[in-house]
């Protein structure tokens, strides 16, 4: 199972929450496998772990391609300010939310650091899972969602 740490604006973590987004983009691309899970940590004011996605496809395209499936309503969640956010050339990463849970409670930014040694949230997603050092972070996320 992939397990990533991915930082989020907490409106698009909300949207995720209420069931309005069912996809995120990313600038970055990586190796983000399809059938992952994605922590979810959101960034300021939250500054907090609050919950986790379940990927399904993901695909890599160019922003023309993902502005032409925005608009045609087929990226569902995805609008005007995703489209600012994937302007110019480098391709897109786009991530299907098959599903998503809140946690039972948030893991705020200094609970997170007690966990982890120096905690520093992503600038986008890093893969977690096999690294010793996040182990009970992982632990901790799917405990609170069981």
């Amino acid at each position: 199972m992939a397990v990533y740490l991915l930082s989020i604006k907490p409106q698009f973590a909300e949207q995720i929450y209420k069931g309005v987004k069912k996809y995120e983009l990313r600038r970055k691309i990586g190796d983000l496998k399809p059938n992952s899970y994605l922590i979810i940590y959101e960034s300021a004011p939250v500054k907090a772990v609050t919950g986790i996605i379940k990927t399904g496809n993901i695909r890599v395209l160019s922003p023309r391609e993902v502005e032409a499936l925005v608009l045609a309503g087929k990226l569902e969640g995805c609008g005007e300010e995703d489209l600012k956010y994937i302007a110019g050339h480098r391709p897109v990463l786009v991530i299907e939310i098959v599903e998503y849970t809140k946690l039972k409670r948030a893991l705020k930014l200094e609970e997170l650091r007690t966990i982890i040694d120096g905690f520093k949230p992503p600038l986008s997603y890093i893969r977690v899972d096999g690294k010793e050092r996040y182990a009970k972070l992982i632990d901790e996320v799917f405990r609170l969602i069981e």
